[in-house]
């Protein structure tokens, strides 16, 4: 099984096992798709703390909900937005999260690890 399909399987199970704890979120998927230039990769990251799905990447942005502290998430490589400060650290590093296989939202990337392959 390759590292892509292993890290497919553990977001689908762990959507899966959370489902209800992340507000008004859905399930991740392996692929998602995002605009003319064709799916991107789907990255696993887990949160570390609750924080918000904004709009666009910048505490302006209006939240969509929280993503709890704990659970997985479907997203993106960083990309750069607005600077913010967040678990302790200062950032202009957003991800991009997925839901059904769409664009959902951003969360800020400082309080985001990332799921380690297995």
């Amino acid at each position: 099984m390759t590292n892509r399909r292993k890290l497919a399987t553990v977001l689908t199970t762990a959507a899966l096992l959370t489902t209800g704890t992340l507000a008004t979120a859905g399930t991740a998927t392996a692929t998602t798709t995002d605009g003319p230039q064709g799916p991107p990769i789907c990255r696993g990251y887990v949160a570390m703390t609750d924080t918000h799905i904004r709009t666009v990447p910048s505490t302006t942005g209006t939240s969509l909900g929280t993503q709890k502290k704990g659970t997985n998430v479907c997203g993106s490589s960083p990309i750069v937005g607005d600077k913010y400060t967040a678990c302790k650290q200062t950032s202009h590093q957003w991800i991009k999260v997925y839901r059904n296989s769409k664009l959902y939202g951003y969360v800020a990337a400082a309080c985001m690890a990332n799921m380690p392959e297995s």
